[in-house]
This record gives C-alpha cells, sequence and structure tokens, in this order.
C-alpha cells in the first residue's frame, strides 16, 4: 500500500493551476471530490480532494488533489509522485507510473509549482497591462520570466 504525500504550498489561483496543467499535457477536474492511486493494479486509494489533476501515466492511473484550506490549496498524492530520476527509486518509478524517464511533476512536484508561479506571475502582469515574456535557460529547468511595464 502506498503512502499519501501533502505538499504545502501557497496555490491561490486555479486559473494559472489550470494554465500550468494544459502547457504540461496534464487534464485539470474541476469540482471532482476524490483523486485517486492506482499503484497496486486494482483497487484504487482515493483521498479527499476539492479537484483534481489527472496526470499522464504508464501501468498505474495517478491524479495529483488540491485541497482548499484556509489560505490557498495544498497538494496531495501518492508518495511516489514525489520521486525523480535522481533519486534511488525514481528510475523505477518515473518509468512505471509516467510511462517516462522524467516525473512530469519534478521532484516534490516542483516543476508543477514552477510551472503554477509563471502562470500566476503572468496572470498578475496582464492585470496591470504590463507584458511577459519568458525563457528557458540553456542546460537548466530554470525559467527566467521579463516584464515589460509602464
Amino acid at each position: 500500500m502506498s503512502h499519501i504525500a501533502t505538499i504545502k504550498t501557497a496555490i491561490t489561483d486555479l486559473e494559472a493551476v489550470k494554465r500550468a496543467c494544459k502547457e504540461l499535457g496534464f487534464t485539470f477536474k474541476e469540482n471532482q471530490k476524490t483523486c485517486a492511486f492506482w499503484p497496486t493494479g486494482s483497487k484504487p486509494q482515493q483521498c479527499a480532494c476539492d479537484h483534481a489533476i489527472e496526470l499522464p501515466s504508464g501501468n498505474y492511473k495517478m491524479e495529483l488533489g488540491l485541497v482548499k484550506t484556509d489560505t490557498g490549496y495544498d497538494l496531495v498524492g501518492d508518495e511516489l509522485m514525489k520521486l525523480s530520476e535522481k533519486d534511488k527509486r525514481g528510475p523505477f518509478w518515473c518509468k512505471h507510473i509516467f510511462g517516462m524517464d522524467k516525473n512530469p511533476l519534478g521532484q516534490n512536484f516542483g516543476r508543477f509549482i514552477q510551472h503554477y508561479g509563471l502562470h500566476k506571475t503572468q496572470i498578475e502582469a496582464a492585470k496591470k497591462g504590463w507584458l511577459t515574456t519568458r525563457k528557458v535557460v540553456p542546460g537548466t529547468d530554470k525559467i527566467q520570466v521579463h516584464i515589460t511595464g509602464m
């Protein structure tokens, strides 16, 4: 049986979540009240949530949940979804869970949180009439955001 991991975040904007999901190839499921993990291959484990994100999968279906808090949302999911290819068990689980060499969420959901922050920044800049451009730093997973305003 797998364990559920909760990642404390500062997610407050569902539109930014939706945009991050779209860019990363995830499916946002608004108002879905449970997220499910199929690590055993038969009966799913389920966790209560307010919204769910369906992830690309290899051998197992995996969903990430957003759980409403007083200040925003926490992310919940199977603890194996926190692994990256750099972790001891990462390469095996990335291949079996997601069907790819890397975890599309990033280690500790970092790639998803990074893209959420990127889209949140772009939304807030647009509200002020500012323009944003972004650039991936070559050879890294870093994204630079440039904001131009008047």
